[in-house]
């Protein structure tokens, strides 16, 4: 069962940018010179480039893994 969750998810994510994200804000990575105190702000910072890239390594194992946010909230 996970693992057919996993494999949607990664093909949500491998295929077409997802539309919300018109303007590509979320596409890859922040880069810090441009914005410098991003990463003070931002503490687990994620982007599609980096979960495209994750997925193509299998780093997610599990669904937990690939949760995305604020955690214990």
């Amino acid at each position: 069962m996970m693992c057919c969750m996993l494999m949607l998810i990664s093909g949500c994510v491998l295929s077409a940018p997802p539309r919300k994200d018109t303007y590509g804000v979320f596409a890859e990575p922040v880069d810090a010179a441009q914005v410098p105190d991003y990463y003070d702000v931002i503490k687990d910072p994620m982007d599609f480039g980096t979960m495209r890239k994750k997925i193509n390594k299998n780093a997610y194992s599990t669904m937990e893994s690939f949760e995305v946010g604020p955690r214990g909230s």
